[in-house]
């Protein structure tokens, strides 16, 4: 019996072994992988005539303190925030165009020209307003910029399909993502940006 128990121990080892294996595995993967990455622009400033080539500037928020916020993926928050930002450019666009026909009037008239567009601000804040609204409720985490704009969410993310958004300033990213390894970086730049104020 005693010879018949030891196979049977070494059996029970290696199949405890295995499960155990199987189980951490499968909780690794239950645990995910973390988020981090950063904010910058690139932009063209201007022609370098002594090169003849332009000349580009790249910016981060400026301090820290910028909201980076991990939304629940969702297919009608895509659709939505599409539906948005095709209604929102074009009256944007337009307040902005009438704002600036307005200080062309008023050049070499003893007025006050106006330095800034009220209507186009109201309405830029009235749409970002409403997609906060449209996004929020998804909401997974949030985490704060660095000063550099970097961001990292400090805990793991489980595997899955997720959104960034963030505003900031005229700017705003709904960037699909999906966490499916242990380290996921993402860089939200110009390239993957919709920029609400088109004037």
């Amino acid at each position: 019996m005693d010879e018949l128990s030891k196979p049977l121990k070494a059996f029970v080892v290696a199949l405890l072994v295995a499960v155990g294996t199987c189980f951490l595995i499968s909780c690794d993967r239950l645990l995910g992988g973390t988020l981090s990455g950063n904010i910058k622009y690139t932009y063209r400033t201007h022609y370098d005539p002594t090169t003849g080539k332009p000349e580009f500037q790249t910016m981060v928020p400026s301090g820290s303190g910028k909201e980076v916020i991990l939304l629940q993926y969702n297919d009608s928050l895509i659709q939505k925030d599409k539906e948005l930002r095709e209604e929102c450019s074009p009256k944007i666009t337009t307040a902005y165009k009438r704002c600036w026909d307005e200080r062309l009037k008023l050049l070499g008239m003893e007025h006050n020209i106006p330095n800034d567009c009220d209507e186009g601000k109201t309405i830029t804040q009235n749409c970002i307003n409403n997609r906060n609204n449209i996004a929020l409720p998804y909401t997974v985490q949030k985490v704060i910029t660095d000063a550099n704009g970097v961001f990292v969410f400090p805990n793991k993310i489980p595997y899955g399909k997720y959104i960034l958004f963030v505003t900031w300033g005229h700017n705003w990213w709904l960037v699909p993502i999906e966490i499916n390894q242990p380290q996921t970086n993402v860089d939200l730049t110009e390239k993957n940006a919709f920029m609400l104020n088109l004037n």
